[in-house]
């Protein structure tokens, strides 16, 4: 219905966003669904702590609205739900010196009005698409000529992209078709919380063990999160002859819980897929659904091993400088293909196909986690110029840099 009065009244909306005052102090946060996660949540916590511009958050629901309303007030928080909210969205739209957005369709119901010079829209992206990892930009392959155009239009109503690393900038670039000089290498937000999470691992611990409802002495953490299929169910422990009671035993050995966590894409942030793993969970495998945290971000600090497959979720964990198991049991038929075919070169850790590989570099990652460091470390340095925790600071310098 939102879409349908936009295009009513697009040559009126038109014209009023060419002339509409801007408030370049106003940064509006648009992302999917309202989700407070990832690179736009830790910019927006950003600017809330150093009191910098005036930060707005667009929630899409009364219960997303409620709590953010509860920790930040107000002031910074609309909800866009209703008439009286959409017009509240298209005010704030219209004012905004600064839109966030996470992914390209975000905020595309206003962006599509057109592009004002005094206003920046800058994609934060939601995750790092590099070597190893899945490929992005599947439609420029497989979209009809009129899906393309729409996908060409999406972007280039967007005047700025940033990401990692100068390796990044080019593979996004050529994955999306997106002009090179409007990619910022400013380091990702949501890492900045790697690194000042460092000295409160036992809080970390602490919220896990809260959220799975566990009182067991916990020394390790593992965390199972795979990226999507499209079109198909992502397999958790695809090998023959998988034994949960073999797998219980290690965790048991070693003082480890493993958590279980599909891609938002798959369970679409609801609490009933439980039933899917029933199978597998018990008192030390647990399902982390998005239900119980929707940032996976805030506990990656605590985790002491990561097991995926093409899941841009490793990239983010080489800062933290802990194991990874890959599980590429589709590696030759995954839909949206790796980047750089060359897949084991660029994956800084044991590749598992069977039971026995699966429980013995389980193991070996958590008696011996520096034994793939030095390839980690190599890797890191292709994916990410910034170590430290200062992009939030860099994307504000964006932010206040005059309109290019």
């Amino acid at each position: 219905m939102f879409n349908r009065l936009i295009t009513l009244f697009f040559p009126l909306l038109y014209i009023i966003n060419k002339v509409f005052p801007i408030n370049r102090d106003r940064v509006l946060f648009c992302t999917k669904s309202g989700q407070f996660n990832g690179n736009a949540k830790y910019f927006f916590y950003y600017l809330i702590q150093k009191k910098a511009k005036h930060p707005i958050w667009k929630a899409n629901d009364e219960k997303n609205y409620n709590n953010l309303c509860e920790e930040f007030g107000t002031n910074n928080i609309f909800l866009s739900k209703g008439f009286i909210g959409k017009i509240r969205y298209i005010l704030n739209y219209l004012t905004a010196g600064t839109i966030i957005i996470r992914g390209r369709t975000d905020a595309w119901d206003l962006m599509r009005l057109g592009n004002r010079k005094k206003r920046k829209i800058i994609n934060v992206g939601h995750g790092i698409v590099g070597p190893g990892m899945k490929r992005g930009g599947a439609i420029w392959n497989s979209g009809s000529k009129k899906k393309i155009k729409q996908e060409q239009k999406m972007r280039r109503a967007v005047s700025h992209y940033i990401t990692s690393s100068d390796l990044m900038r080019y593979v996004v670039a050529a994955g999306t078709s997106v002009e090179i000089n409007k990619i910022y290498i400013t380091g990702m937000p949501r890492n900045d919380h790697f690194v000042n999470a460092r000295k409160n691992i036992g809080s970390i611990i602490k919220k896990i063990k809260s959220l799975v409802r566990t009182n067991i002495d916990i020394q390790k953490v593992i965390l199972y999160a795979p990226t999507h299929r499209d079109g198909n169910t992502t397999r958790f422990f695809p090998f023959d002859d998988f034994s949960i009671s073999h797998l219980q035993n290690i965790l048991i050995k070693n003082k480890a819980i493993m958590l279980l966590r599909t891609h938002d894409q798959q369970n679409k942030f609801l609490n009933d897929e439980l039933g899917n793993f029933k199978e597998y969970t018990n008192d030390r495998i647990f399902y982390f659904s998005h239900f119980l945290l929707s940032d996976i971000n805030e506990i990656i600090p605590g985790v002491d091993l990561l097991l995926s497959d093409y899941s841009s979720i490793t990239s983010d964990y080489l800062l933290v400088d802990k194991p990874i198991i890959y599980i590429p049991y589709d590696l030759l038929t995954y839909g949206r293909g790796i980047h750089f075919s060359d897949y084991d070169n660029w994956t800084p850790g044991p590749k598992v196909y069977t039971s026995e590989s699966f429980y013995s570099a389980i193991e070996q990652s958590l008696t011996d986690p520096i034994k793939y460091s030095s390839d980690r470390k190599k890797l890191k340095n292709f994916l990410h110029k910034y170590f430290d925790s200062n992009s939030c600071e860099r994307l504000l310098g964006l932010i206040n840099r005059k309109v290019q």
